[in-house]
């Protein structure tokens, strides 16, 4: 099994690393407190650190709440909808990021973790950061969001520019929660092809 440098981790993921990675690499708490102490390193959410000490760009905010969230964590919402290209984005402060429900890992600071029951099966699967489908992320924001303007546009850039159809979209919001569903499914009626007359 080929041994895997820091610099090569710390590389692929934008300078970034979790703890559980650092005996890997050879990085001994020993090396890991100095580095902390000295400010060559800081810990920018529970067990995971940046070997650098500006502030993280929004590419960076995403790797570091992948890690944090750890195994089978895929990032949701607005962040996912950036990184599939969507231009209509609800505002939200947060990355908002999906776990297995049986798995206890807690919001903190920017991250704001969901549990589900229900894995998204067509999650991409590249790392460092992990996302969910555009049709997932598509509901989850648009249930988060409570601006129905924004909806609006998201819905209509999403359909309009032919990324996912309505149908999906009322396929993946019947299949989870109805808590925070009422706009979407409004601007999702409002989306849908009128039947034509005779």
């Amino acid at each position: 099994m080929p041994v895997t440098s820091a610099a090569t981790v710390l590389s692929a993921q934008d300078g970034l690393v979790r703890h559980d990675q650092l005996a890997l690499l050879g990085v001994t708490r020993a090396v890991l407190r100095w580095r902390l102490g000295t400010g060559v390193w800081r810990e920018v959410l529970p067990s995971v650190y940046a070997s650098f000490d500006r502030f993280l760009s929004p590419r960076q905010r995403w790797i570091a709440a992948g890690l944090y969230a750890g195994r089978g964590a895929v990032l949701t919402g607005r962040v996912a909808l950036q990184l599939h290209g969507v231009r209509s984005l609800p505002r939200d402060p947060y990355v908002r990021v999906l776990v297995p429900h049986t798995r206890q890992v807690r919001s903190v600071e920017f991250v704001q973790v969901h549990r589900t029951r229900r894995p998204d099966p067509h999650a991409g699967m590249a790392t460092p950061i992990r996302t969910c489908s555009l049709g997932r992320a598509v509901v989850d924001a648009g249930r988060w969001c409570r601006d129905l303007p924004m909806i609006r546009a998201l819905v209509a850039d999403v359909v309009q520019g032919g990324l996912v159809g309505v149908e999906t979209l009322r396929r993946e919001l019947d299949q989870g929660p109805s808590a925070g569903s009422a706009l979407l499914r409004l601007a999702l009626d409002e989306a849908a092809p009128r039947p034509s007359g005779r």
